[in-house]
């Protein structure tokens, strides 16, 4: 080895040609060169991990939504879906209720883990009434209430004069969040097609109201109601001229009549339906 500049080996003295002999040596250039391939190593190693961590994280949230899917639920003929045609099993729910009577409390699992506990306000604030047997699976239903993709959860049975409470699931908050408190959700019927909710019941010996929901995210907004007053002595104690009236939430006529047959055609479906499901219903 010998430094650049010398022209002969020193030793035998022949003559150097430092462009293409080899002997040039420059040990500054070759430990730049290593630096370089640890600095482009350790970029490719740093951008595995970030890929492999945004993977994992990625996976187990998309697991989680796919966990939480709606049921698959097959609308009959007339485009309705009805409580019965909703199931009271779901993959990776389970529900403990208590209350006798009523539904006081629902403790809801998740893969057998604790997820929430679900409970009214108040001691006089029950999920459901007039519940016969706790243990019956018919007292939750799963669904897609809301229309959003995502499973819902029904408890009660939802029938006229008793209440029944539903929670839709909200993938933020990886929970079930109540809504709609101030409904009754009494013989509920859920048209796909439109993404609408009817609801309602029988409230006297004459009459019946029903209403029309459509939703936005967590609440819903009444859009019409069919009154139906099946003793013409009783018209003007309901304010209305007919036995079938239409009206927006506005309180204006969309429709009347003493003739079911001349109702719009969705609404004489609808107290179809309500009739077929056992509404207390005089004609």
């Amino acid at each position: 080895m010998v430094y650049e500049n010398v022209k002969s080996c020193p030793k035998c003295g022949c003559p150097i040609d430092n462009q293409s002999n080899g002997f040039k040596v420059n040990n500054k250039k070759n430990g730049s060169g290593r630096k370089w391939i640890v600095a482009v190593l350790s970029i490719i190693v740093l951008i595995a991990a970030v890929a492999i961590v945004f993977y994992v994280f990625s996976s187990e949230a998309s697991n989680d939504d796919s966990e939480m899917m709606a049921p698959q639920i097959t609308a009959e003929a007339d485009g309705f879906t009805v409580l019965d045609q909703c199931p009271t099993q779901y993959p990776t729910i389970r529900f403990v209720l208590e209350g006798e009577g009523s539904i006081l409390k629902a403790k809801v699992y998740k893969n057998d883990m604790l997820l929430q506990i679900l409970e009214g306000e108040d001691e006089y604030d029950a999920l459901a009434t007039d519940i016969v047997d706790i243990n019956d699976p018919k007292n939750v239903h799963f669904m897609d209430i809301n229309f959003d993709g995502y499973v819902d959860i029904f408890i009660g049975r939802s029938m006229s004069r008793t209440k029944s409470s539903a929670f839709l699931w909200n993938p933020t908050s990886e929970s079930f969040q109540q809504v709609a408190k101030e409904e009754m959700f009494q013989n509920i019927i859920l048209e796909p097609s439109s993404k609408s909710l009817y609801q309602g019941g029988s409230s006297s010996w004459c009459y019946s109201g029903f209403s029309r929901y459509k939703w936005y995210i967590y609440s819903i907004e009444e859009l019409e109601t069919l009154e139906v007053v099946s003793d013409a002595s009783q018209y003007e104690d309901y304010n209305v001229t007919h036995e079938y009236t239409v009206k927006t939430k506005e309180g204006e006529i969309v429709s009347e009549t003493d003739n079911i047959s001349e109702l719009p055609e969705k609404w004489r479906a609808v107290y179809e339906r309500y009739k077929e499901i056992n509404m207390e219903i005089t004609d």
